[in-house]
C-alpha cells in the first residue's frame, strides 16, 4: 500500500505515487461523464484510454529510437504494445 503522507523532510513529490496512479483516470474522466451520452455510452473513458495509450506509444518509440538510434526497429516495441492482451 502507497502512503501519500508527508515524509519525514516534509515535502511530497510526485515520484511517491509510483509508476501508475489508479485514480487518475477516474478524476480526468469525472467531468466529461457529467454529460449523459459521454456516461451512458462510455465515449469519454475510450477517448482517454486511446489518447493514453498513443502517449505511452510514442514514449516508448521515443525512449527505443534515443538508446537504439535505428529507425525501423523504433516501431515494433509501440507496435507490439498494441497487440498484446496485457498491456
Amino acid at each position: 500500500m502507497r502512503q501519500l503522507s508527508p515524509p519525514a523532510n516534509g515535502t511530497l513529490s510526485g515520484m511517491q505515487i509510483g509508476a501508475l496512479w489508479l485514480p487518475l483516470p477516474h478524476l480526468l474522466n469525472l467531468v466529461p461523464v457529467q454529460v449523459d451520452v459521454f456516461y451512458q455510452t462510455g465515449l469519454s473513458a475510450v477517448a482517454l484510454s486511446v489518447i493514453r495509450s498513443a502517449i505511452g506509444a510514442v514514449a516508448l518509440w521515443t525512449l527505443v529510437i534515443t538508446v537504439d538510434n535505428v529507425q525501423t526497429c523504433c516501431s515494433i516495441p509501440s507496435t507490439m504494445m498494441f497487440f498484446t492482451d496485457n498491456a
